[in-house]
């Protein structure tokens, strides 16, 4: 069945065609008067639009869904918090305690007596391995962090608050060497600066926040 078109007249000038839920609204509205005359098909002639009760009920509203809840904001467009200076400082420590232990453990294999000599040359080169791949390794990976770090609650993102990849990581490890220098300086700047960043995370272009990666919201230091 075809919808009804109406006309109707205004100030003695007749428009249309509507459809009878336009004319409602025009009605509810009061663009059209209760008392103007309308005419549809079939009508012998135009008659007042109060004649049709169904005219001059309301239009209801379209239902509107409510806003997203807070909540529901992905972490990832949260506000970062940034790891403050004396947190940072724990979990390198606790961090180097254990990669100066695995590096022990991977020495304890050969048959030399000065395994633990701090000179060894070889103890040398199995730290700064081990050191290397253990950093980049853990921060890439879905932790985003090393146990050092993650026993304190906090990750690395870049400037996005996203994960890294291990080749940014690598970056970021081996800047660690200008931050070291001179009497690890770089590493002091957490300390001062905004965002908490150290001068490895300047040049890698990343931080060091709170929170892990699926335990939610975090926020933004002014």
């Amino acid at each position: 069945m075809a919808e009804e078109q109406w006309y109707y007249l205004i100030d003695g000038t007749q428009a249309g065609p509507v459809s009878t839920l336009e004319l409602r609204d025009l009605i509810s509205t009061e663009q059209v008067a209760r008392g103007e005359l309308v005419w549809k098909y079939g009508l012998p002639e135009w008659a007042p639009a109060s004649d049709f009760p169904y005219l001059l009920a309301p239009v209801e509203p379209v239902p509107v869904a409510p806003p997203t809840p807070r909540s529901s904001v992905p972490v990832s467009e949260a506000p970062l918090a940034y790891a403050p200076f004396w947190k940072r400082a724990a979990a390198l420590a606790m961090d180097a305690i254990l990669v100066a232990t695995v590096a022990t453990v991977l020495l304890s294999f050969r048959d030399d007596p000065a395994i633990l000599d701090p000179s060894d040359l070889a103890l040398a080169r199995i730290m700064l391995l081990v050191w290397w791949i253990y950093g980049a390794a853990f921060e890439s990976s879905a932790w985003q962090a090393t146990p050092g770090k993650r026993a304190f609650r906090m990750r690395v993102t870049d400037l996005d608050g996203e994960r890294i990849s291990f080749l940014r990581a690598t970056g970021r490890h081996f800047a660690k060497n200008l931050s070291a220098l001179p009497l690890f300086g770089g590493y002091f700047l957490a300390a001062f600066t905004q965002k908490r960043q150290t001068l490895h995370d300047m040049i890698a272009e990343c931080f060091v926040v709170e929170g892990q990666p699926s335990n939610g919201e975090v926020r933004d230091e002014a």
